[in-house]
């Protein structure tokens, strides 16, 4: 299956900030966009705490594009691999 991403642009940044500092604590090539967003998939797919973690998110920012809720995690520039 092939999946197109549609980011903005501060999430375009924020992504490609964290791919270049997870390059810096995995061996090998940096990592690409395609071999970070599918080990995404799999640790979410494999812990219930993160997989609860995402359907929250994704309740929270429907919500905020009906207004209803402004607690969506939106863009915050740091990285969780540092």
């Amino acid at each position: 299956m092939q999946v197109a991403i549609n980011l903005n642009d501060a999430e375009h940044a924020e992504f490609n900030h964290w791919l270049a500092c997870t390059a810096r604590v995995v061996p090998g090539d940096e990592p690409t966009a395609s071999e970070a967003i599918r080990a995404m998939i799999r640790v979410t797919l494999r812990y219930a705490d993160i997989s609860g973690q995402v359907a929250s998110q994704l309740r929270h920012e429907r919500a905020a594009v009906r207004g209803e809720d402004q607690r969506a995690i939106t863009n915050t520039n740091k990285s969780s691999v540092d």
